[in-house]
């Protein structure tokens, strides 16, 4: 499946997409969709990931895809397009939380991590400190 840069079309179909993948949604603006890329089936969203750029750091967010159209490794090949996006904009570390799909992660190269060792730049992000509970999982992968 092709992988694509989101359009600020994009914007509503991609809510939608987080919603039915209870991912959260509450901070999510047309301008994150600069880092955000997508897949489609047709002219469906099938396909999420997005990034928030902190100088040297990284937070990988949204990643979703559709329940038909799991384990056919859209979502590898989503979190490798926004991480070949984050390295060409000198990012050398991208930080996560999950709820859930830590597996999903650590079988790409994330690291279990303590939440409190992200770079405050990650850490003031609205994931970090109101829309993910603390009970998530933080994860790093360095050297991306």
């Amino acid at each position: 499946m092709k992988i694509f840069p989101a359009k600020m079309t994009d914007e509503q179909a991609i809510k939608q997409l987080l919603a039915d993948c209870d991912l959260p949604l509450g901070d999510l603006t047309s301008d994150h969709l600069r880092h955000f890329f997508v897949s489609r089936d047709g002219e469906r969203l099938i396909g999420a990931a997005g990034l928030e750029l902190c100088h040297e750091a990284a937070l990988l967010r949204s990643v979703a895809v559709a329940g038909e159209f799991r384990s056919q490794g859209l979502g590898r090949q989503l979190v490798a397009r926004a991480e070949e996006h984050a390295r060409s904009h000198g990012v050398n570390s991208l930080w996560l939380l999950t709820t859930g799909v830590e597996h999903f992660f650590t079988r790409l190269g994330y690291e279990v991590t303590d939440r409190a060792l992200a770079p405050k730049a990650i850490q003031i992000t609205t994931e970090f400190t109101s829309l993910c509970p603390s009970s998530s999982v933080c994860m790093v992968k360095r050297r991306i």
